[in-house]
């Protein structure tokens, strides 16, 4: 697993915490094949940070924990079968959070958006069968929305690595991608020789030999629950050009950012827009570019469709691709980068945080004056 071992300084951040009272061999046997006795040992202040907050979670029934889920949805607290499973995610979570930001996160009290979807990926309600599986997104788009899209045409799926001959694929460029985990996609082109098939089967290996592990001991633990699909896609871009990425942040129901990624395989970069896109000077994961770029005539589609997606759930980043006039819809993903990666804008994440409220985790607005 590789996690790396806790800075000193972070137990200077940390109350006072007992031993670990839950026995390593435990854990270990919550995430077979995954955990060793060495990752128990590099995380023991984050295992035993998690013990105190598990406690302390449910000593002030915070997070609606007292709770059973809604109908037809479910928790990381409710999925991980026992609390040697949920301690270990939970630390995970936190220990590649403060690795990348420096400090530990206000569990308790949350107040920026990276630390409330850390505590959303425990605590937060999760529809079954997540809609981040993505073979499944169009079944989360509400009827009176689904007109608004276009579908993205799919030519071949299988539930194990594969491919299909040349003579079933018509000449040109696809996309292969899983449903699950991130970053598995790349573009193939058909027909295409032995050696290039070989290479493609080897990748797809891979993919499917880590998705037990994806996001399962870090806390997105909806990844395991989707039966794994690999598949081929038309090609939404023109002439194998990066196609621009749009994502809308709905927190609370409501869009409040709109995210733009345009060229991703050469020099990213991302532009931060709100809801009226008026571009803000802010920055998110990549730099920007002061340039104000041009609204889409299809914005005021894809905040319909994101709202009603978002609608029911504590945050959605609902992704579209724009061809000519059609609007399709790309993923939707409920935690981005595992709330692990630190925003380039501390502003932006407190602001998001702050209208991330009246919500089944977070119902109380954040008072003025606090930190």
């Amino acid at each position: 697993m590789n996690e790396k071992k806790p800075r000193p300084r972070f137990r200077e951040m940390l109350p006072d915490l007992p031993p670990l009272a839950t026995p390593p061999a435990e854990i270990i046997a919550a995430f077979p094949d995954m955990v060793t006795a060495r990752d128990v040992r590099r995380l023991d202040l984050f295992l035993r940070y998690s013990e105190y907050l598990l406690f302390e979670i449910r000593r002030h029934k915070l997070f609606g924990i007292a709770n059973p889920p809604r109908a037809n949805f479910t928790r990381g607290y409710d999925y991980y079968p026992s609390d040697a499973a949920r301690i270990f995610a939970l630390a995970t979570s936190i220990n590649r959070f403060s690795q990348n930001h420096g400090y530990p996160p206000n569990f308790l009290d949350p107040k920026t958006a990276t630390e409330k979807l850390l505590v959303m990926k425990m605590f937060g309600e999760i529809p079954i069968g997540p809609p981040a599986d993505k073979l499944m997104t169009e079944l989360f788009v509400p009827d009176a929305v689904l007109p608004l899209l276009s579908l993205t045409r799919r030519s071949w799926i299988a539930t194990k690595p594969g491919l299909p001959v040349n003579t079933e694929m018509a000449p040109g460029r696809y996309f292969l991608k899983t449903n699950f985990g991130a970053g598995n996609n790349v573009a193939v082109q058909f027909p295409m020789d032995d050696e290039a098939r070989e290479a493609l089967l080897k990748k797809q290996t891979t993919w499917f030999a880590r998705r037990h592990r994806h996001g399962f001991w870090a806390g997105e633990w909806w990844y395991h629950t989707i039966s794994p699909r690999v598949f081929v896609e038309e090609d939404l871009a023109d002439g194998g050009q990066d196609i621009d990425d749009w994502k809308l942040w709905v927190l609370a129901g409501r869009v409040h950012i709109v995210q733009v990624d345009q060229d991703r395989s050469t020099q990213h970069v991302q532009r931060i827009y709100d809801r009226d896109f008026n571009l803000l000077a802010d920055e998110l994961y990549y730099p920007s570019d002061p340039s104000p770029g041009r609204r889409p005539s299809q914005l005021d589609d894809m905040v319909r469709v994101a709202e009603a997606i978002g609608r029911d759930l504590e945050f959605a980043r609902v992704d579209f691709f724009i061809r000519g006039q059609n609007l399709y819809l790309g993923e939707i993903t409920l935690c981005p980068f595992g709330a692990k990666k630190k925003m380039r804008s501390a502003d932006l994440d407190r602001d998001l945080g702050k209208a991330w409220t009246g919500t089944r985790l977070f119902p109380n607005p954040i008072r003025e004056g606090q930190n």
